[in-house]
């Protein structure tokens, strides 16, 4: 076989495995982030409904005339009335007088001590995920390079000058994009996992991540060997092949588990509570729920007003293109 074609396809199968490493990463995050997003969604529905609840037991016991009472100046109440429906303004009402009791009995300092942890700490896995996905990015471009030189001059001589360097151009860039994998499945999955416990109910899998970690070391020795290029890439191929295999055997065959939460398991409660304490600040500065729901009430009738002057302009405006285009009356009294 030519050297040119036992370089290439040792590029085609390092590139398929890569992109092997890489869809492990993807498919990790894209289950985690579905994950949180389901976990908050179902946390609001469960908010919504209970305040819903509470909100007609409240208006049930409101039902006798002239006692739906709003905390508002008379004045602006009867201007308010006259367009708005006063059972739905109090519908309102009771919903964010109920919404804020609740806020108020669970606040607490020890409370936001925590969530506030909990969002440093997930800034720190997000900025550490940031920082491997674009070393990861990185590294294949440069193991693309390598691959591209061996095949410029695949029968190099081992003892040039330029050898060793090209050499490590292919190994380290190889070994740092499934070392990033790796640490990424250890440290920022599933790092809550692993525990002296744990390695008895799951050897396979340390196993596993013990030859990865081999692997890895094998493919920068090989550097160190005075090899011709034709002779490196399928070494550094066969290597990666047997990489790609373990990362099934650690990722999908035997998996790693526990009763253990992750870090960021209370993320989604951390976000939920700094939103109530930011509503209760926010009802504080503007001084109650009355003036809150006035301002509410005041906004929707200029976003009514808005829409009404634009659809009337639209119609005045229409008016004398019809007019420009209306037949001359007739001269001859037809």
């Amino acid at each position: 076989m030519d050297a040119g074609t036992v370089v290439t396809s040792a590029g085609f199968v390092l590139a398929v495995c890569m992109m092997y490493s890489h869809l492990h990463m993807v498919q990790k995050q894209m289950a985690s982030n579905e994950e949180f997003n389901a976990v908050v969604e179902e946390e609001e529905a469960i908010e919504d409904e209970e305040s819903a609840h509470a909100v007609e037991h409240i208006v049930e016991q409101h039902r006798m005339p002239g006692n739906h009472s709003v905390r508002m100046s008379k004045a602006h109440h009867n201007s308010i009335a006259l367009k708005v429906d006063i059972k739905g303004l109090v519908k309102r009402h009771m919903s964010l007088e109920n919404r804020l009791a609740d806020i108020n009995e669970n606040l607490s300092p020890e409370k936001a001590a925590k969530a506030y942890r909990i969002m440093h700490v997930g800034r720190l896995y997000n900025v550490a995920g940031a920082f491997l996905w674009q070393t990861k990015a990185q590294s294949i471009m440069l193991v693309g390079v390598a691959v591209k030189l061996a095949i410029y001059n695949p029968n190099s001589p081992a003892d040039d000058p330029a050898a060793a360097e090209q050499r490590f151009a292919v190994g380290i860039p190889i070994a740092i994009c499934f070392s990033i994998q790796l640490i990424h499945g250890i440290f920022i999955k599933n790092f809550h996992h692993y525990s002296r416990a744990n390695v008895l109910l799951h050897k396979c899998h340390h196993l596993a991540v013990a030859g990865r970690i081999c692997l890895l070391a094998a493919s920068v020795t090989a550097c160190l060997v005075p090899l011709t290029p034709v002779q490196l890439m399928p070494l550094e191929a066969l290597l990666i092949v047997c990489q790609s295999g373990l990362v099934h055997l650690q990722e999908e065959t035997f998996p790693i588990s526990s009763k253990k939460a992750h870090p960021m398991a209370g993320m989604s409660d951390a976000l939920l509570y700094l939103h109530k304490e930011a509503f209760a600040e926010n009802v504080a500065k503007r001084g109650g729920l009355a003036k809150v729901l006035e301002e509410e009430v005041e906004e929707e009738e200029a976003m009514e007003g808005d829409d009404h002057h634009h659809h009337h302009k639209g119609k005045h405006h229409h008016a004398p293109h019809h007019e420009a285009h209306a037949p001359p009356p007739s001269s001859n009294g037809g």
